[in-house]
Protein backbone atom coordinates (compact mmCIF):
# COMPACT_ATOMS: atom_id res chain seq x y z
CA UNK A 1 0.00 0.00 0.00
CA UNK A 2 0.79 3.48 -0.63
CA UNK A 3 1.33 6.19 2.35
CA UNK A 4 -2.24 7.28 2.87
CA UNK A 5 -3.90 4.46 1.66
CA UNK A 6 -5.68 1.89 3.34
CA UNK A 7 -7.40 -1.85 3.33
CA UNK A 8 -9.69 -3.61 4.77
CA UNK A 9 -8.17 -7.24 5.59
CA UNK A 10 -10.45 -10.40 6.67
CA UNK A 11 -7.72 -13.06 7.83
CA UNK A 12 -9.16 -16.93 6.75
CA UNK A 13 -9.06 -19.21 9.59
CA UNK A 14 -8.98 -16.64 12.06
CA UNK A 15 -11.48 -17.57 15.07
CA UNK A 16 -13.90 -15.07 16.69
CA UNK A 17 -16.94 -16.11 18.81
CA UNK A 18 -18.50 -12.89 18.44
CA UNK A 19 -22.20 -12.20 17.52
CA UNK A 20 -23.00 -10.61 13.96
CA UNK A 21 -26.28 -10.00 12.64
CA UNK A 22 -26.63 -8.87 8.84
CA UNK A 23 -25.86 -5.39 7.65
CA UNK A 24 -29.91 -5.53 6.34
CA UNK A 25 -30.68 -5.78 10.12
CA UNK A 26 -29.46 -2.59 11.58
CA UNK A 27 -31.47 0.94 11.24
CA UNK A 28 -29.62 3.70 11.67
CA UNK A 29 -31.70 7.43 12.75
CA UNK A 30 -29.08 10.53 13.40
CA UNK A 31 -27.04 8.59 16.25
CA UNK A 32 -29.49 5.98 17.28
CA UNK A 33 -28.67 2.52 16.16
CA UNK A 34 -31.49 -0.24 16.58
CA UNK A 35 -32.74 -3.55 15.18
CA UNK A 36 -36.08 -5.28 15.33
CA UNK A 37 -36.41 -7.77 17.71
CA UNK A 38 -39.18 -10.53 17.82
CA UNK A 39 -40.72 -10.81 21.32
CA UNK A 40 -41.89 -14.24 23.13
CA UNK A 41 -45.21 -12.98 22.36
CA UNK A 42 -44.11 -12.55 18.44
CA UNK A 43 -44.33 -8.39 18.48
CA UNK A 44 -41.64 -6.71 17.06
CA UNK A 45 -39.87 -4.14 19.28
CA UNK A 46 -36.78 -1.61 18.63
CA UNK A 47 -34.23 -2.18 20.46
CA UNK A 48 -30.64 -0.21 20.95
CA UNK A 49 -27.64 -2.21 20.07
CA UNK A 50 -23.66 -0.90 20.26
CA UNK A 51 -22.33 -2.33 16.79
CA UNK A 52 -18.74 -3.41 16.64
CA UNK A 53 -16.86 -3.45 13.59
CA UNK A 54 -18.11 -4.63 9.83
CA UNK A 55 -17.06 -8.33 8.87
CA UNK A 56 -18.23 -8.07 5.16
CA UNK A 57 -22.18 -8.18 4.89
CA UNK A 58 -22.23 -8.81 8.82
CA UNK A 59 -21.85 -6.48 11.89
CA UNK A 60 -20.34 -7.39 15.16
CA UNK A 61 -22.62 -6.94 17.98
CA UNK A 62 -21.64 -5.40 20.97
CA UNK A 63 -24.59 -5.00 23.22
CA UNK A 64 -28.35 -4.53 22.98
CA UNK A 65 -29.11 -8.39 21.95
CA UNK A 66 -27.92 -11.91 22.36
CA UNK A 67 -27.14 -14.94 21.38
CA UNK A 68 -30.22 -16.40 21.86
CA UNK A 69 -32.74 -13.17 20.59
CA UNK A 70 -34.34 -13.07 17.14
CA UNK A 71 -34.02 -10.63 14.99
CA UNK A 72 -35.55 -9.37 11.44
CA UNK A 73 -32.90 -9.39 9.06
CA UNK A 74 -34.07 -6.88 7.00
CA UNK A 75 -35.46 -3.96 8.49
CA UNK A 76 -36.30 -2.10 5.40
CA UNK A 77 -39.31 -4.47 4.67
CA UNK A 78 -42.73 -2.70 4.28
CA UNK A 79 -44.96 -3.13 7.18
CA UNK A 80 -42.57 -3.09 9.84
CA UNK A 81 -42.81 -1.71 13.17
CA UNK A 82 -42.98 -1.78 16.88
CA UNK A 83 -45.82 -3.83 18.33
CA UNK A 84 -46.44 -5.67 14.19
CA UNK A 85 -47.00 -9.08 15.01
CA UNK A 86 -44.75 -11.81 13.35
CA UNK A 87 -44.19 -15.46 12.71
CA UNK A 88 -40.70 -16.12 12.47
CA UNK A 89 -38.92 -18.61 9.73
CA UNK A 90 -35.55 -19.57 9.99
CA UNK A 91 -32.78 -18.16 7.84
CA UNK A 92 -31.90 -19.49 4.75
Amino acid sequence: LKVGLSAELYLAGAKSRALTIPVSAVMTRGKDTTVYRVGKDGLLARVAVTLGPRRGTLRVVRSGVGAKDLVVVDARQSGLGVGVRVKPVKAQ
